[in-house]
């Protein structure tokens, strides 16, 4: 399936199809979808109007669509200034992102040219939803190009052009769940590691991850026979369902003689 090509405006319209230009060597984007705040409001309009007639005229037999970012009430967002507007943005994203995750489009996500808060936004919401064959993109032009305001440049310059790809954490939520999941469930969605973790113990592992941050010094085999009264092989069986569980929500390796150190540190919210 031909991916989809996202993009964030801000000021530079340019920097959009100068990448678009660019990564259009490598793929075949059936459709090209631009994010935007209200137009008029954080005076983005002449970049959006100049950007939608270069859309329309240059890349003809693309579907182009725009999404301006709105908040509850239905009103455009101008800009993140609040803790409230960020949040708006970030849950707009998100539901832009679910829209083809959930048909199993890939995904390239260009934040170049919005403004920083937005792209780090942007970023975040990638590394939430993001698999495989998703990427974050940014573009990297010569300072001439940039000055020079061109929405295409010649071939000879645009061999120049850097598209990078950002490193983002490839997410663990398949797009075949998201339909049972609300947005507000995935604003919370690994937030708190440690109080999942906790939440996915059954009552014996419970006893056992509570003795052993109580009596840290003391070796397994004793928290077992004489405070637990369990057998020895018995705990250190329930140990390794724990280590692994604990291995789900953070990065540990299971091979560390230093792994009950490491959930001494998780129990003791020391991350």
């Amino acid at each position: 399936m031909r991916p989809v090509f996202l993009a964030t405006l801000g000021q530079r319209p340019e920097a959009i199809t100068v990448a678009l230009d660019k990564l259009l060597l490598n793929y075949d984007y059936e459709t090209i979808g631009i994010i935007h705040t209200d137009p008029e409001k954080s005076e983005i309009q002449l970049a959006l109007s100049r950007l939608q007639l270069v859309l329309a005229h240059d890349y003809s037999g693309r579907l182009v669509e725009y999404y301006e970012v709105l908040d509850n009430d239905g009103y455009g967002l101008v800009d993140i200034e609040t803790t409230a507007d960020a949040q708006t943005y970030y849950r707009y994203l998100i539901q832009t992102i679910i829209s083809y995750r959930e048909q199993r489009i890939p995904i390239h996500l260009l934040v170049a040219g919005g403004r920083k808060s937005m792209t780090i936004y942007a970023t975040l919401a990638a590394t939430l939803l993001f698999g495989i064959h998703d990427h974050v993109l940014t573009v990297l032009s010569p300072m001439d190009v940039v000055e020079a305001h061109q929405f295409h440049v010649p071939d000879e310059i645009l061999r120049d052009i850097q598209i990078v790809e950002l490193p983002t954490q490839k997410s663990r939520l398949l797009p075949s769940s998201l339909a049972d999941k609300d947005v507000d469930f995935l604003l919370d969605y690994r937030v708190d590691p440690r109080h999942d973790f906790l939440k996915s113990l059954t009552p014996r592992e419970t006893v056992i991850v509570e003795a052993l941050q109580h009596y840290r010094d003391t070796s397994v085999e004793t928290i077992a026979e004489d405070i637990l009264r369990k057998k020895h092989s018995t705990v250190e069986g329930q140990l390794t369902g724990i280590y692994r569980k604990l291995e789900s929500y953070f990065d540990i390796d299971l091979k560390s003689k230093k792994k009950r150190e490491k959930l001494v540190e998780v129990l003791d919210g020391r991350i």
